[in-house]
């Protein structure tokens, strides 16, 4: 079965799709959920806000962290959240892992 991870990385989209043998097929929603806007809307602010967490400067990079850790448990939330609707709407197409942890 294809897999779609849930995984953050700086500056990059945190939907991975992998094939059948765990072969990264592309870095961004699978065809039936490109139409979805508002799950995409989602997943850019989250991104937005996990590069946030960073200092990238042209002497350093490094991770600054949350502000709390209420925060983090909010951010934690929305993703597991994110989770749940692509399991719904992709309905079984794709195995869908979260991956995600700070």
């Amino acid at each position: 079965m294809k897999k779609l991870k849930l995984m953050l990385d700086y500056n990059c989209f945190p939907i991975w799709l992998y094939d059948e043998e765990d072969d990264l097929i592309d870095n961004d929603l699978p065809e039936e959920l490109k139409e979805d806007k508002e799950l995409d809307a989602r997943l850019m602010r989250l991104q937005s806000e996990y590069d946030e967490l960073f200092m990238n400067t042209d002497t350093e990079f490094k991770y600054k962290g949350f502000k709390s850790e209420r925060d983090k448990r909010h951010f934690l939330k929305e993703f597991a959240a994110i989770q749940d609707d692509m399991d719904a709407k992709l309905n079984g197409k794709y195995e869908v892992l979260n991956l995600i942890t700070l």
